[in-house]
């Protein structure tokens, strides 16, 4: 007689079966999500799923967004959540393509413009990330090119983001940034931005200053 197949909930036996497929149980977890859309209003429900930080529950929210964002197609905040779960996980194709979606209606409003502004350059800087880290490991011509033209396309984009720069916040970001991909001369620009900001207060311009001594400026 052949021996009946486990169903232990141990996770040490080897021999144990799932009682339920992986895409049944996909399938059980979205209709859970379904169930939180009526339960909890949206705001709260997007406030949760921004929350999913794990590997395991940000696959479920992606899915769950994707669904969402085909049925409400002009809600910029569910494009842009589903564009931030998409860079976190590494798929920054697709994040590119949701993006894309966003950008017409984002354009109608300032603030919603500048969070795409964000996350476009969020985008840009994972691209050049993955090629700085895929140059040093192949030590290849090809690839260190591929990775100074990201470079340079994204301090092209910091350098956009500092003719927009109105506040001494988004300027230590800004600083954070330059420096991070090596832009000296911009950091420069930034530092002197900065110094004739209207709205900056002194403790801003105090700690500018004390970053301009370190860098040597």
């Amino acid at each position: 007689m052949d021996k009946p197949s486990s169903y232990s909930v141990a996770p040490s036996d080897s021999s144990r079966q799932s009682i339920l497929a992986r895409g049944a149980l996909v399938g059980v977890v979205v209709v859970a999500l379904v169930a939180l859309v009526l339960v909890f209003p949206k705001n709260d429900l997007l406030s949760r799923l921004r929350a999913d930080n794990e590997t395991g529950d940000r696959e479920l929210t992606i899915s769950y967004l994707r669904n969402l964002v085909r049925t409400e197609q002009r809600d910029v905040g569910l494009q842009f959540l589903l564009t931030e779960k998409l860079i976190e996980s590494g798929n920054l194709k697709e994040a590119i393509q949701v993006l894309a979606l966003a950008k017409e209606l984002a354009s109608k409003d300032h603030q919603l413009l500048e969070q795409w502004n964000a996350l476009d350059t969020q985008i840009a800087w994972s691209e050049y990330r993955l090629a700085r880290d895929a140059a040093k490991k192949s030590d290849s011509a090809e690839d260190a090119q591929r990775a100074e033209s990201l470079r340079s396309a994204l301090e092209l984009r910091l350098l956009g983001q500092l003719a927009r720069m109105g506040t001494a916040n988004a300027g230590f970001a800004l600083l954070t940034q330059t420096q991070g991909i090596g832009a000296t001369a911009l950091t420069r620009q930034v530092l002197q931005s900065m110094a004739k900001l209207k709205n900056a207060s002194l403790a801003d311009l105090l700690r500018a200053g004390r970053e301009a001594l370190a860098l040597g400026f």
